[in-house]
């Protein structure tokens, strides 16, 4: 298999998995409240303008993780 085509076949199967991954996320939390379609556009504008560094990201992990208790 090419390269290319190879590389269109991944591309495709990671987008699809992110499309139902926001799919599973909108019918939990948003249904009621937005369309998936704007759901899944604010979503990727987030994405966007996150500009944060490796070391920020996980120090709000940690953070939130300190607060929230498993049972």
């Amino acid at each position: 298999m090419p390269f290319e085509d190879g590389f269109e076949l991944i591309k495709f199967a990671l987008d699809d998995e992110d499309e139902q991954k926001m799919y599973l996320r909108w019918v939990v939390a948003y249904q009621s409240s937005i369309s998936f379609t704007e759901f899944k556009n604010k979503v990727r504008q987030m994405s966007i303008n996150d500009n944060r560094d490796a070391e920020d990201i996980l120090a709000s992990v940690e953070m939130l993780m300190s607060k929230t208790k498993f049972y």
